[in-house]
């Protein structure tokens, strides 16, 4: 038996917004592993879903007033927030291939490979864009301690690429635009 193979690659736009609590994202570009043996296989009849861990870092912001250190920042964010509590954020991810239940990578002609983005390794939850996340299930969360002077924790999501897709061995690729957000999601004014 013949088998293809196909190599993924994604490209991560990391994006980072400020408030109170500075926030900055550290997420590696990759390259899907597949059965192990890399790549996708179209013959196979198993899903398999990849985790990717990334980096949310914080840094206690507590000269508002010095416009030097805010210069090219891509956002500012306000909350409140009191010095003894931790500083809280979420993360949502955004397709170029689609929202929700929609997202595909591009290949070559117009084949396209569909995948989805969970917050959890059971596949329970689909990560959103902000303007589809409604509840904390939609999102990743987490909060950081601020009793050191620069935290960092690690997360993870898990990309899923269902098995049975008919397509032409080649390259796939396709770009997540991940953001950090301060606060709960919900209590969020804009997506900028």
């Amino acid at each position: 038996m013949m088998q293809k193979k196909l190599a993924l690659l994604f490209l991560f736009l990391p994006f980072t917004l400020f408030a109170d609590c500075e926030f900055s994202l550290s997420v590696p570009s990759i390259v899907w592993e597949g059965d192990g043996f890399g790549g996708y296989e179209i013959y196979s009849s198993t899903e398999y879903v990849q985790e990717v861990s990334f980096s949310v870092s914080s840094d206690d912001d507590d000269d508002d007033d010095d416009d030097d250190d805010n210069k090219g920042k891509k956002s500012k964010k306000s909350a409140s927030r009191d010095d003894n509590e931790d500083c809280e954020y979420f993360v949502t991810i955004a397709t170029d291939g689609g929202k929700k239940h929609n997202r595909t990578l591009s290949g070559n002609g117009l084949d396209k490979l569909s995948f989805e983005i969970y917050n959890n390794s059971s596949k329970s939850h689909v990560i959103q864009d902000i303007s589809d996340a409604s509840s904390s299930s939609d999102v990743i969360e987490g909060s950081i301690s601020l009793s050191g002077s620069n935290s960092t924790k690690q997360e993870s999501f898990f990309i899923a690429i269902p098995a049975g897709q008919m397509v032409k061995a080649g390259t796939y690729s396709g770009t997540l635009d991940v953001k950090v957000f301060a606060g709960k999601v919900g209590d969020t004014k804009d997506d900028t």
